[in-house]
C-alpha cells in the first residue's frame, strides 16, 4: 500500500468515526458513553496496528534497498525497525 493510499485510508476512518449531523444522542447515558469509548479505543488500536504494519513493510523495503547499495549498517537498523513494527502488529493481533 502506498503512503498516499494509507494516509487517505486513515483519514477516511477518522472522519467516519465522528458524530453524524442531525443525530442527537443522550450524552448522559453511561452505556452509550461506554460504548463510544470502547469503539474509539478499538478504532485507535486498529489504526495503530495498521500503522505498525505499514511501517514494517516500508522499513523492510528500505532495508533491502540499503543492503543492495552496500549500506549494511543502515540496512541492519531498518531491518530492526521492520522487525519491531512487525512484532507490534502481531502483539496487537494477539489481543483481538
Amino acid at each position: 500500500m502506498s503512503e498516499r493510499a494509507w494516509r487517505s485510508k486513515i483519514q477516511t476512518q477518522g472522519r467516519a468515526g465522528g458524530s453524524r449531523a442531525g443525530h442527537h444522542q443522550d450524552e448522559s447515558s453511561p452505556s452509550r458513553a461506554s460504548g463510544r469509548a470502547e469503539a474509539k479505543a478499538t478504532d485507535e488500536a486498529q489504526r495503530r496496528g495498521e500503522t505498525a504494519a505499514y511501517i514494517a513493510d516500508l522499513a523492510g523495503d528500505l532495508a533491502k534497498m540499503a543492503r543492495s547499495s552496500g549500506l549494511d549498517t543502515l540496512a541492519y537498523i531498518l531491518e530492526m525497525a521492520s522487525l519491531e513494527a512487525d512484532n507490534t502488529t502481531r502483539h496487537m493481533d494477539g489481543r483481538r
